[in-house]
């Protein structure tokens, strides 16, 4: 009963992947040559296991910044090398640039626990279900202060082979924190590059 909860968590989680209403169109680039990236995500990812009661739910972070990073990092390489310059900048530098893209953390659909980037399990009466990393995020881009992509979503989960999750990441083993660290690297890497190819870049 167990496996069957599980891989049906997954099939669901799978298939709402997202997509955007409008994109960028080539024409709308041909001015841009310098880009800043404003990345709303928390700092660092969360760490949630929720129960069957309020009283079940634990929510703790992943004590580690380079997933944020790695985030920034994969949009300035992708848009480097589609012959942008681009880096990360505060909300003050944003006349300085020809496009602006905020990256804005979102809810993963009908999941409890989750925000942007982290990892999320859920378990009802003592089963757990499939562990998972998760990306959910908007994407805006702005041309001379104008909004350019409308709708612009995305969600991807991504399992971990973790029975049963502790309270918090600082429980779990070496081994784990490697596993889970390669996991959640590969989702954000994987959904940053996905959206941006939605939206025109």
């Amino acid at each position: 009963m167990q496996k069957i909860i599980k891989l049906t968590f997954v099939i669901l989680t799978f298939s709402f992947l997202g997509g955007c209403a409008s994109t960028l169109k080539p024409t709308e680039l041909q001015s841009v040559k310098t880009v800043g990236i404003i990345n709303q995500f928390p700092d660092t990812p969360n760490f949630v296991t929720i129960g069957t009661t309020i009283f079940n739910n634990e929510y703790a972070q992943i004590n580690d910044p380079n997933f944020s990073k790695l985030l920034t990092d994969t949009v300035v390489k992708r848009l480097e090398n589609k012959g942008f310059q681009a880096r990360l900048i505060d909300e003050a530098q944003r006349p300085n640039f020809d496009m602006i893209i905020e990256l804005i953390p979102r809810d993963v659909y009908a999941t409890p626990g989750t925000y942007g980037y982290g990892v999320n399990q859920r378990s009802a009466f003592g089963n757990a279900m499939q562990a998972n990393t998760y990306m959910a995020l908007n994407i805006a881009p702005y041309i001379e202060g104008k909004k350019k992509c409308s709708a612009c979503y995305l969600q991807k989960l991504m399992p971990i082979n973790i029975e049963e999750l502790p309270a918090t990441w600082n429980e779990l083993s070496d081994a784990d924190k490697q596993h889970v660290s390669e996991v959640l690297n590969k989702n954000i890497e994987l959904s940053i590059n996905e959206i941006l190819m939605q939206t025109g870049l």
